[in-house]
C-alpha cells in the first residue's frame, strides 16, 4: 500500500512551485541561480566571498507534501539546512543568505 497523492496540490518532486520566488529572491541579491548541473535539474546559488571563500546556497524540489528545504555549505565541514512549507521559501533562504554572510566573514580558521 502507497500513499495517495493523487489529492496533493503540489506536483512530485518539482521546481515549478520554486522557480518564480528563486527568481525573484536572487535578482534582489544580484546572485544567479544554475539550473543543470551534469544534465540533471538543480537549483544552485554559489557566494563568493572577499577572500575567495564560496558558499553553496541550494534548495531541493518541492515534496509531494508541499515541503521545501534550502542547503547551505561552505564546501568544507559547516552544512545547515532549513526546511518549511513552499509558501515560505522567500523566509529559508534569506535565513540562509543571513548564516552565509557571516560564514564568509570568519577567517578561515574558525569555521
Amino acid at each position: 500500500m502507497g500513499v495517495d497523492h493523487s489529492q496533493s496540490i503540489y506536483l512530485p518532486m518539482s521546481y515549478e512551485l520554486v522557480d518564480e520566488v528563486l527568481e525573484s529572491w536572487c535578482s534582489a541579491h544580484q546572485l544567479q541561480v544554475s539550473t543543470e548541473y551534469k544534465g540533471e535539474p538543480v537549483r544552485s546559488i554559489q557566494i563568493v566571498g572577499a577572500r575567495h571563500s564560496k558558499i553553496q546556497i541550494w534548495v531541493d524540489p518541492v515534496s509531494p507534501a508541499g515541503i521545501v528545504s534550502v542547503h547551505l555549505w561552505d564546501y568544507h565541514s559547516q552544512r545547515k539546512e532549513f526546511s518549511g512549507p513552499v509558501d515560505d521559501l522567500n523566509t529559508l533562504l534569506e535565513e540562509a543568505y543571513q548564516l552565509a554572510t557571516k560564514w564568509l566573514d570568519r577567517p578561515k580558521g574558525n569555521r
